[in-house]
């Protein structure tokens, strides 16, 4: 990889087994990769309050197939009891094959993206399947914070509408799989100017990546398959990524 490209995570699951369990190495490896800043998602558990380098973020929410238990009422006081300032809310959003009813998800996705706009924070979504719905919402809503599409996976013309209301759009390691047939187009033709990139890891790990365990130190690889897709040289990729990343969050 050339010395002198840098990348972001925005989405990395460090807070859950095997990655947590070898946080050391894994931020080690990230590190010597060119990874320069990891965005965790959703953080939970006894790991919210760890002593995380400067170079690691963390985001606040409830992901929509946990939340059947969740009381939509209690959000606010659930934000107001954590012991960090997030940098996003999120992951949250609307998931048709998740084990929760869609009326409920809505109504714990709709109090987060209060937050998110009584905080001024960029919100974090994870979408599959209700993208109409999920539209409907972010319009009803306005412009006003920047959306991040986690690990985009829709068609162009789902992405479009998404563009359209000021969206980012990120990919991760599934863009890259031989099965993959919408995303590789989308990500083609996105506007540079919306592009994010992730791991996702523990999960999603590219198909060249030697274990099924995914981790930020793959994030290089991803952004030089995306570079590819779009004709660029990976260099050029990673300056654009951080662009992006500093329209959402300057002080990166």
């Amino acid at each position: 990889m050339n010395e002198l490209a840098r990348w972001f995570d925005t989405h990395c699951h460090l807070d859950v087994e095997p990655l947590v369990d070898d946080l050391r190495g894994v931020l080690d490896r990230a590190w010597a990769a060119g990874v320069r800043r990891i965005l965790i998602p959703a953080i939970r558990g006894p790991v919210a309050d760890h002593g995380w380098p400067p170079w690691i973020d963390r985001a606040w929410g409830i992901h929509p197939g946990i939340c059947a238990e969740i009381d939509p009422e209690t959000i606010a006081r659930r934000f107001a009891d954590r012991d960090y300032q997030p940098r996003a809310i999120g992951e949250t959003g609307l998931d048709t094959l998740a084990d929760v009813p869609l009326d409920h998800q809505e109504q714990v996705f709709r109090a987060q993206l209060a937050l998110a706009r009584t905080h001024g924070l960029p919100l974090i979504l994870h979408v599959r399947g209700a993208w109409e719905r999920t539209l409907a919402i972010l319009r009803e809503a306005g412009r006003g914070l920047p959306w991040l599409m986690h690990s985009f996976c829709g068609s162009w013309e789902v992405a479009q509408g998404f563009l359209r209301e000021g969206a980012f759009l990120s990919f991760s390691g599934s863009l890259c799989r031989p099965t993959a047939r919408k995303t590789p187009r989308v990500a083609r033709l996105a506007p540079a100017a919306r592009l994010l990139l992730e791991t996702d890891a523990p999960d999603l790990a590219p198909p060249w990546w030697p274990t099924r365990t995914n981790e930020p130190a793959a994030l290089p690889s991803i952004g030089r398959f995306l570079a590819e897709l779009r004709g660029i040289p990976a260099t050029d990729l990673a300056n654009q990524i951080e662009n992006n990343v500093k329209s959402v969050w300057p002080d990166w």
